[in-house]
Protein backbone atom coordinates (compact mmCIF):
# COMPACT_ATOMS: atom_id res chain seq x y z
CA UNK A 1 0.00 0.00 0.00
CA UNK A 2 1.56 3.29 -1.08
CA UNK A 3 1.49 5.21 2.19
CA UNK A 4 3.69 8.26 2.81
CA UNK A 5 2.84 8.59 6.49
CA UNK A 6 5.82 8.50 8.82
CA UNK A 7 3.75 6.52 11.28
CA UNK A 8 0.90 4.44 9.80
CA UNK A 9 -0.72 3.79 13.19
CA UNK A 10 -4.07 5.19 12.06
CA UNK A 11 -4.08 2.82 9.09
CA UNK A 12 -3.37 -0.15 11.34
CA UNK A 13 -6.30 0.68 13.60
CA UNK A 14 -8.67 1.10 10.64
CA UNK A 15 -7.69 -2.22 9.05
CA UNK A 16 -7.86 -4.52 12.05
CA UNK A 17 -11.12 -5.96 10.67
CA UNK A 18 -9.16 -7.64 7.86
CA UNK A 19 -7.32 -10.97 8.43
CA UNK A 20 -3.90 -9.31 8.26
CA UNK A 21 -1.15 -11.32 9.95
CA UNK A 22 1.40 -8.51 10.23
CA UNK A 23 2.53 -5.18 8.82
CA UNK A 24 5.85 -3.73 7.71
CA UNK A 25 6.43 -0.04 6.97
CA UNK A 26 9.32 0.95 4.75
CA UNK A 27 10.19 3.47 2.02
CA UNK A 28 6.69 4.91 1.63
CA UNK A 29 5.08 1.49 1.60
CA UNK A 30 2.87 -0.21 4.15
CA UNK A 31 3.20 -3.96 3.49
CA UNK A 32 0.39 -6.12 4.83
CA UNK A 33 0.65 -9.92 4.93
CA UNK A 34 -2.45 -12.08 4.58
CA UNK A 35 -2.48 -15.86 4.37
CA UNK A 36 -3.25 -17.12 0.87
CA UNK A 37 -6.08 -19.30 2.18
CA UNK A 38 -7.73 -16.21 3.73
CA UNK A 39 -7.64 -14.26 0.44
CA UNK A 40 -10.81 -14.14 -1.65
CA UNK A 41 -12.50 -12.02 -4.30
CA UNK A 42 -14.85 -10.67 -1.64
CA UNK A 43 -11.92 -9.67 0.58
CA UNK A 44 -10.09 -8.07 -2.34
CA UNK A 45 -13.15 -6.00 -3.26
CA UNK A 46 -13.74 -4.94 0.33
CA UNK A 47 -10.10 -4.03 0.91
CA UNK A 48 -9.87 -2.26 -2.45
CA UNK A 49 -12.96 -0.19 -1.66
CA UNK A 50 -11.53 0.88 1.69
CA UNK A 51 -8.22 1.90 0.11
CA UNK A 52 -9.94 3.86 -2.67
CA UNK A 53 -11.94 5.75 -0.04
CA UNK A 54 -8.66 6.78 1.56
CA UNK A 55 -7.11 7.69 -1.79
CA UNK A 56 -4.39 5.05 -1.54
CA UNK A 57 -2.89 3.02 -4.38
CA UNK A 58 -2.02 -0.60 -3.79
CA UNK A 59 -0.67 -3.76 -5.40
CA UNK A 60 -0.78 -7.39 -4.39
CA UNK A 61 1.81 -10.12 -4.77
CA UNK A 62 1.59 -13.84 -4.10
CA UNK A 63 4.63 -15.15 -2.19
CA UNK A 64 5.20 -18.83 -2.96
CA UNK A 65 6.19 -21.25 -0.23
CA UNK A 66 9.91 -21.74 0.35
CA UNK A 67 12.03 -24.14 2.31
CA UNK A 68 12.60 -21.55 5.02
CA UNK A 69 14.88 -23.94 6.90
CA UNK A 70 17.37 -23.87 4.00
CA UNK A 71 17.12 -20.08 3.83
CA UNK A 72 17.70 -19.86 7.58
CA UNK A 73 20.67 -22.23 7.64
CA UNK A 74 22.39 -20.33 4.84
CA UNK A 75 22.25 -17.04 6.76
CA UNK A 76 22.17 -18.00 10.44
CA UNK A 77 25.08 -16.99 12.66
CA UNK A 78 25.41 -17.74 16.38
CA UNK A 79 24.06 -15.03 18.66
CA UNK A 80 26.31 -13.97 21.53
CA UNK A 81 24.96 -11.88 24.40
CA UNK A 82 28.34 -10.89 25.84
CA UNK A 83 29.53 -13.78 28.04
CA UNK A 84 26.04 -14.51 29.37
CA UNK A 85 24.34 -16.51 26.63
CA UNK A 86 25.21 -18.20 23.35
CA UNK A 87 22.40 -19.14 20.98
CA UNK A 88 23.57 -21.46 18.24
CA UNK A 89 22.34 -24.07 15.81
CA UNK A 90 23.29 -27.72 16.07
CA UNK A 91 25.65 -27.38 13.11
CA UNK A 92 27.71 -24.67 14.88
CA UNK A 93 30.65 -25.66 17.05
CA UNK A 94 30.27 -25.20 20.83
CA UNK A 95 32.04 -22.19 22.33
CA UNK A 96 33.56 -21.76 25.78
CA UNK A 97 33.04 -18.89 28.19
CA UNK A 98 29.24 -18.49 28.22
CA UNK A 99 27.08 -18.85 31.30
CA UNK A 100 24.17 -20.22 29.25
CA UNK A 101 23.79 -21.91 25.89
CA UNK A 102 20.63 -22.50 23.87
CA UNK A 103 20.53 -24.85 20.90
CA UNK A 104 17.92 -24.09 18.24
CA UNK A 105 16.55 -25.50 14.99
CA UNK A 106 13.82 -22.91 14.30
CA UNK A 107 12.56 -24.06 10.88
CA UNK A 108 9.11 -22.44 10.41
CA UNK A 109 8.79 -20.68 13.79
CA UNK A 110 9.73 -17.15 14.85
CA UNK A 111 12.44 -16.40 17.40
CA UNK A 112 16.15 -17.06 16.82
CA UNK A 113 17.18 -14.27 19.16
CA UNK A 114 18.43 -12.11 16.29
CA UNK A 115 15.23 -10.09 15.99
CA UNK A 116 15.61 -6.90 18.08
CA UNK A 117 12.54 -7.65 20.20
CA UNK A 118 13.71 -11.18 21.08
CA UNK A 119 17.19 -9.85 21.84
CA UNK A 120 15.70 -7.17 24.11
CA UNK A 121 13.57 -9.74 25.93
CA UNK A 122 16.60 -11.95 26.55
CA UNK A 123 18.54 -9.01 27.95
CA UNK A 124 15.59 -8.18 30.21
CA UNK A 125 15.41 -11.76 31.50
CA UNK A 126 19.11 -11.54 32.32
CA UNK A 127 18.42 -9.16 35.22
CA UNK A 128 15.16 -10.72 36.37
CA UNK A 129 14.84 -13.00 39.39
CA UNK A 130 12.90 -16.02 38.15
CA UNK A 131 13.81 -18.44 40.93
CA UNK A 132 10.68 -20.37 41.87
CA UNK A 133 8.46 -18.15 39.69
CA UNK A 134 5.57 -19.21 37.46
CA UNK A 135 6.10 -17.82 33.95
CA UNK A 136 3.88 -17.51 30.86
CA UNK A 137 5.55 -17.13 27.44
CA UNK A 138 2.65 -15.82 25.36
CA UNK A 139 3.44 -16.08 21.66
CA UNK A 140 6.30 -18.46 22.41
CA UNK A 141 7.52 -18.99 18.83
CA UNK A 142 10.57 -21.24 18.99
CA UNK A 143 10.35 -21.34 22.79
CA UNK A 144 13.65 -19.55 23.41
CA UNK A 145 12.28 -17.29 26.15
CA UNK A 146 10.43 -20.13 27.88
CA UNK A 147 13.56 -22.28 27.81
CA UNK A 148 15.68 -19.44 29.17
CA UNK A 149 13.13 -18.94 31.96
CA UNK A 150 13.60 -22.61 32.89
CA UNK A 151 17.38 -22.20 32.83
CA UNK A 152 17.03 -19.20 35.16
CA UNK A 153 15.18 -21.24 37.77
CA UNK A 154 11.48 -20.75 37.04
CA UNK A 155 9.51 -23.47 38.79
CA UNK A 156 6.78 -23.65 36.15
CA UNK A 157 6.74 -22.34 32.58
CA UNK A 158 3.86 -22.35 30.10
CA UNK A 159 4.26 -21.53 26.40
CA UNK A 160 1.33 -20.55 24.18
CA UNK A 161 1.29 -19.83 20.43
CA UNK A 162 -1.36 -19.70 17.71
CA UNK A 163 0.87 -21.53 15.21
CA UNK A 164 1.20 -25.33 15.34
CA UNK A 165 4.74 -25.26 13.81
CA UNK A 166 5.79 -23.05 16.72
CA UNK A 167 4.52 -25.53 19.30
CA UNK A 168 6.25 -28.43 17.54
CA UNK A 169 9.48 -26.44 17.23
CA UNK A 170 9.34 -25.34 20.88
CA UNK A 171 8.94 -28.95 22.02
CA UNK A 172 11.98 -29.90 19.91
CA UNK A 173 14.04 -27.13 21.51
CA UNK A 174 12.95 -28.26 24.97
CA UNK A 175 14.42 -31.68 24.17
CA UNK A 176 17.58 -30.26 22.58
CA UNK A 177 18.29 -28.11 25.64
CA UNK A 178 17.40 -30.79 28.21
CA UNK A 179 15.43 -28.46 30.48
CA UNK A 180 12.66 -29.47 32.85
CA UNK A 181 9.34 -29.89 31.01
CA UNK A 182 7.47 -26.83 29.76
CA UNK A 183 3.70 -26.96 29.22
CA UNK A 184 2.96 -26.01 25.61
CA UNK A 185 -0.49 -25.01 24.31
CA UNK A 186 -1.60 -24.07 20.83
CA UNK A 187 -4.11 -21.22 20.80
CA UNK A 188 -4.71 -18.02 22.75
CA UNK A 189 -5.19 -17.18 26.41
CA UNK A 190 -8.56 -18.96 26.40
CA UNK A 191 -6.73 -22.22 25.58
CA UNK A 192 -4.40 -21.88 28.56
CA UNK A 193 -5.86 -23.58 31.65
CA UNK A 194 -3.83 -21.42 34.06
CA UNK A 195 -4.50 -17.76 34.80
CA UNK A 196 -2.16 -16.83 37.62
CA UNK A 197 1.48 -15.99 36.82
CA UNK A 198 4.36 -14.15 38.44
CA UNK A 199 5.84 -13.11 35.08
CA UNK A 200 4.29 -12.82 31.61
CA UNK A 201 6.48 -12.60 28.50
CA UNK A 202 4.67 -11.33 25.38
CA UNK A 203 6.95 -10.84 22.38
CA UNK A 204 4.11 -10.51 19.86
CA UNK A 205 2.64 -8.18 17.23
CA UNK A 206 -0.02 -5.86 18.65
CA UNK A 207 -2.74 -7.13 16.31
Amino acid sequence: IHCDQDSPEKCLEDWMEFPIESFMHEKGLLIAYIKAEDWSEHLENKLGERLREEGLKWDKEYIPAKNWNDVWEAAFEPLRLEDWCLIRAEFHHPEEGFEHEILIRPEMAFGTGHHPTTYMMLNWLRDLDLQGKKVLDYGCGTGILAIMAKKLGASEVIGVDIEQPSIENAKLHEELNEVDPVKWYRGTLTDCPDDNFDVILANINRN
